[in-house]
């Protein structure tokens, strides 16, 4: 108890002195940036503007692969590959069987009836002034 209580205040320690550290601010660091950045004008170049580097360019992005020519290997047409009954196991359930409890009429007649209380209107539901 008293151990986990030391690690609450130091974790609590830590975390103010790190809060402290990231809020220390000045009036020089608040200081507004100048807002007159301006862009430089932008230049075109000639081969910005060449039609045939842009068309060679485009060929460059298509190219035609293939796929490696299937062959057909020896496991494939093995018949003992496709035919292996002795890996395979099948679950078998057991019949099913009438019990007693089944069929006994008493456990399916239900002799519990539950009634519930008649409602009555009490005089704040009907009031116009509590629901105005």
């Amino acid at each position: 108890m008293k151990t986990t209580l030391k690690q609450l205040a130091a974790a609590t320690f830590i975390v103010l002195i790190a809060m402290a550290i990231s809020i220390n601010t000045d009036a020089s660091t608040t200081k507004l940036i100048n807002a007159n950045n301006t862009e430089t004008t932008l230049e075109l170049e000639d081969w910005m503007t060449n039609e045939t580097i842009w068309n060679a360019s485009e060929m460059a992005f298509y190219t035609s692969e293939t796929d490696a020519e299937l062959e057909i290997e020896n496991w494939m047409t093995n018949h003992r590959t496709w035919h292996t009954h002795s890996r395979v196991y099948f679950d078998t359930e057991l019949a099913l069987e009438m019990e007693n409890w089944m069929t006994d009429e008493a456990t399916w007649t239900v002799n519990e009836t539950m009634t519930e209380e008649q409602l009555t209107v009490e005089d704040w539901m009907t009031d116009s002034k509590i629901w105005e």
